[in-house]
């Protein structure tokens, strides 16, 4: 019993965080039309308030003072909109062309000694033809960590849940979403941890051995 509560201390002391939602409203509760503040600071960056450089944000149990936001697209760089993707307001889209790839990318990095780990968000799609649509999740090496395919809804949303899939962490992490000009997004919640001291892992490294000890012999 002491085992296991050893595991849970040392899980717990791992994964605290404190978490950001990115809803894409400026102060005055209106869309975004540039991610740029006036002060430099991009949406995203930062954020250590609800209302900071006259954007507006989620907070999930505290804030991400160590982590900055970018964006960047193939055709174009994506903006802000209203309302039309689903039931989302305020979101984030690929803008540019309807036609082509078209992927925008919203990439996440942590300072030295922190870790960004992805939460959820939310996608819809515009109303018409769409195409199908691909999510991914890289890392910092840029490689896939986890993606979603298929049609988007064009009345309600999806939610995207990441957060019971452990390895959506890095010390920076990119969503790509295909086809953007159709496809967007709302509500993306990230959060930053340290990364872990070796004392820690090792304690984890005891702890999992442990287990593995005590299912063998029973």
């Amino acid at each position: 019993m002491k085992r296991v509560s050893l595991i849970a201390f040392a899980f717990a002391a791992v994964t605290s965080a404190q978490a950001t939602v990115l809803i894409f409203e400026t102060s005055s509760g209106g869309s975004i039309t540039s991610f740029t503040a006036p002060s430099g600071e991009g949406y995203g960056d930062r954020v250590t308030a609800t209302t900071q450089d006259g954007f507006n944000y989620g907070l999930a149990s505290g804030a991400t003072a160590n982590v900055v936001v970018d964006y960047s697209g193939t055709s174009s760089n994506p903006q802000g909109y209203g309302t039309g993707y689903g039931d989302l307001s305020n979101v984030i889209w690929g803008s540019g062309s309807s036609v082509g790839e078209n992927i925008y990318r919203i990439k996440f990095t942590a300072d030295a000694g922190w870790l960004v780990r992805l939460r959820r968000l939310d996608a819809a799609a515009w109303p018409g033809g769409q195409p199908s649509s691909t999510i991914r999740i890289l890392n910092s090496a840029n490689q896939e960590l986890t993606s979603f395919s298929g049609l988007l809804p064009q009345s309600g949303h999806l939610t995207i849940d990441y957060s019971l899939i452990s390895t959506v962490v890095d010390t920076s992490l990119t969503i790509e979403v295909s086809q953007g000009w159709w496809h967007a997004l709302d509500n993306i919640e990230f959060s930053q941890e340290p990364v872990p001291e070796p004392a820690t892992m090792a304690i984890l490294g005891l702890a999992a051995a442990g287990l593995a000890a005590r299912r063998r012999k029973s």
